[in-house]
């Protein structure tokens, strides 16, 4: 390929990708308290790559979640019908934003701990272990860890302990029953919450 042809085609999907991602800076830049009926602004306190999260003024025990990224929100809507620890909790239904057509808010539960510490390829691995297992075989085998890829994992991250192994199993348990109704899960670092009792998904996109 020409250099031309080559930069040109670059150019194009780096321009697809600012715009897409670049949607988010541009909601921050509005008073969505007002937009969503609020009589003061929100306090941000985290954002992702299409998300923005605020605490909700008047619950300390919810944030608002403000995101363009649709499968996201139909997926979290989706998955309060298993009624799991692991996943987010939902109050009310997601809106639209607005006078801003490409967003949406929605109320949840707010999450206090830190990130999942394993990265996505060593959180995959504990998944298969040494016999490319399916995620509802790795929720019980999960259990009884001895030696092999998945012990070198949770000792790599110190958290070889029987509380991981149920945290973990539990988990994996939610992402079958995710998986069973039609929600598949690839990016998991970052949408992965730890609140030390529990693993909970905060995110549900892609």
């Amino acid at each position: 390929m020409q250099f031309k042809s080559w930069f040109e085609a670059t150019s194009s999907v780096n321009s697809k990708y600012e715009k897409f991602f670049g949607q988010r800076d541009l909601i921050q830049k509005k008073d969505v308290g007002n937009l969503l009926g609020f009589k003061k602004p929100l306090i941000k306190i985290n954002q992702g790559s299409l998300a923005t999260i605020y605490q909700h003024p008047n619950n300390p025990n919810w944030v608002i979640k403000v995101t363009s990224h649709l499968e996201d929100v139909k997926n979290i809507q989706k998955a309060q019908r298993l009624n799991s620890k692991n996943v987010v909790k939902l109050f009310g239904n997601p809106q639209k934003v607005p006078e801003n057509a490409n967003f949406y808010w929605m109320i949840v539960e707010k999450i206090n701990g830190n990130h999942m510490v394993y990265d996505t390829n060593s959180f995959i691995a504990l998944i298969h272990g040494d016999h490319d297992e399916n995620i509802k075989d790795a929720s019980t085998s999960i259990l009884y860890t001895d030696g092999g890829i998945r012990e070198k994992i949770l000792n790599r991250y110190g958290k070889n302990s029987e509380e991981e192994l149920e945290k973990l199993s539990s988990l994996f348990e939610t992402f079958y029953r995710l998986q069973q109704i039609g929600i598949e899960m690839s990016d998991f670092s970052e949408n992965i919450m730890d609140d030390g009792e529990k693993y909970v998904i905060i995110d549900l996109g892609f």
